[in-house]
């Protein structure tokens, strides 16, 4: 069951047929609860991943900038 048939149920004709107010709350509860425990485990897999990604990218921009200075001759 998901937020999406609980917005399908609310368009039922008949009012007996559509869910209460307290259920759509229930539901849409869950499911947020359930979307942040996933984005949390997203999050961590993508802070390891992200860190060895900026180390390779700031080397990567530091060589470059090194090479694009203009030296300095005395």
């Amino acid at each position: 069951f998901n937020s999406a048939q609980t917005a399908y149920n609310c368009l039922a004709k008949r009012s007996g047929e559509r869910p209460s107010m307290a259920n759509v709350v229930s539901s849409l509860e869950l499911a947020l609860a359930l979307q942040f425990r996933a984005d949390e485990g997203n999050m961590k897999e993508v802070g390891s991943s992200n860190s060895s990604l900026m180390d390779d990218e700031e080397a990567s921009v530091s060589s470059r900038d090194e090479r694009s200075r203009p030296s300095v001759r005395d």
